[in-house]
């Protein structure tokens, strides 16, 4: 069996070109959403499609639900990173479309401050359609080109900072990473957002495990 990736790898292909961006001390909890797709009690949506499926008025009361087989796979990340940060073998980490950190530009800060890597990843989603038809893609753990699995082609939803050093010397964030719905492989079936992720399993950095 290949070797774990050691960091987390988030890509973002757009109208700003290729952006990467890594992380060491970063937390991947992957879960299932599931929940109500439309309606509930009394819904005309439910009406029309109880008379499609031949359950009648029965469906005015019933709310449509997504199951296991068809709800979707998100990641809920938490990061955190600092000027300077860097891999095991300490290798900058990229933060950009540029891994030379001597490059700073509104696309790159692999070596710059944390507010600024913090206004970079702001920029790139605020410049990049991130969608079905143009996601970004998500490595980690197995989940890489030489690993077990491929990689995760994802929506990104709900970037937040959570935390900043008071001399702004890091800052911690979240986001959570949507995929697409269980059962259509390579498909374009996309989720809603729903609440109440399911099953989490949490996989740590290799740095924090040791921490």
């Amino acid at each position: 069996m290949p070797d774990p990736l050691p960091i987390t790898r988030i890509t973002i292909e757009g109208e700003l070109g290729t952006g990467v961006f890594e992380a060491y001390h970063m937390s991947i909890s992957p879960g299932l959403r599931t929940g109500y797709v439309v309606g509930g009690r009394g819904s005309t949506v439910n009406a029309v499609l109880g008379a499609a499926t031949g359950q009648g008025s029965d469906s005015k009361r019933k709310g449509v639900y997504i199951d296991a087989g068809g709800g979707a796979m998100t990641w809920e990340l938490q990061f955190r990173q600092w000027e300077g940060s860097t891999d095991k073998q300490d290798d900058p980490l990229q933060w950009g479309d540029s891994p030379d950190p001597g490059v700073h530009t509104k696309t790159s800060a692999t070596g710059a401050d944390a507010f600024s890597k913090l206004e970079c990843l702001m920029y790139w989603l605020e410049q990049t359609t991130i969608d079905s038809d143009q996601p970004a893609q998500l490595e980690y753990g197995q989940h890489y080109a030489e690993g077990v699995y491929d990689p995760k082609d994802v929506v990104l939803e709900e970037p937040r900072i959570q935390q900043t050093a008071e001399d702004g010397s890091w800052i911690s964030g979240s986001m959570t990473c949507g995929g697409r719905s269980r059962g259509t492989p390579g498909g374009r079936d996309w989720p809603c957002i729903l609440p109440h992720p399911l099953g989490f399993i949490q996989h740590r950095s290799h740095k924090e495990n040791n921490s």
